[in-house]
């Protein structure tokens, strides 16, 4: 499991937006995810901010939304998966 795999898994079963801290503090009691960081805070921010709506190219693979407070919400909860299908037709 990714990090960012790992806050949709709490964001999903949580009620509300979380900070990073948060998000990192839910990893951390579910056992989702290891880190060996010294900042694991700033890795969960890092990837929650990389895919969050206002910073992916595509809106469509955005995972995540950011509140005007700096909290995180889940906007999706699929993981967009790039085909390796050639188009038909």
């Amino acid at each position: 499991m990714k990090v960012y795999e790992a806050a949709i898994q709490v964001l999903s079963e949580e009620s509300r937006p979380l900070s990073p801290k948060e998000v990192y503090d839910g990893i951390m009691s579910r056992n989702l995810f290891e880190f060996t960081a010294k900042d694991p805070v700033a890795v969960v921010s890092k990837a929650l901010r990389s895919r969050a709506l206002s910073n992916t190219k595509n809106a469509s693979n955005s995972l995540f939304g950011k509140t005007d407070n700096g909290l995180y919400i889940l906007i999706r909860q699929e993981i967009p998966r790039l085909s390796r299908e050639t188009p038909k037709g």
